[in-house]
């Protein structure tokens, strides 16, 4: 019998009073403080990336004309040592 009148029992609701609506409107406005300030870093740091990207785009740039400028310097330089091996060997013949 006593289970039964347990189980007519009404469920006890929990009131939300003002203080419970006050504070999570006050969470609430305390996580999009939160979220607007880490947005703003984010933006802050992605612009900085961003330039600091372009930069090594610039030396990246630089650094491959250099190759290039020394790519074009080795060829040479081997160009002159065969025509010297070539003179050096034409000289050896005629003497």
């Amino acid at each position: 019998m006593e289970l039964e009148n347990y189980n007519r029992l009404p469920i006890a609701q929990p009131r939300i009073s003002s203080v419970h609506v006050f504070l999570a409107k006050y969470a609430v406005l305390e996580i999009t403080k939160r979220i607007k300030k880490n947005a703003k870093n984010l933006k802050r740091e992605n612009r900085k990336m961003k330039i600091e990207m372009e930069k090594l785009k610039k030396r990246n740039a630089k650094l491959s004309s250099k190759i290039d400028q020394l790519k074009k310097k080795v060829e040479k330089n081997k160009k002159e040592e065969e025509e010297l091996k070539n003179a050096k060997e034409s000289i050896n013949q005629l003497s």
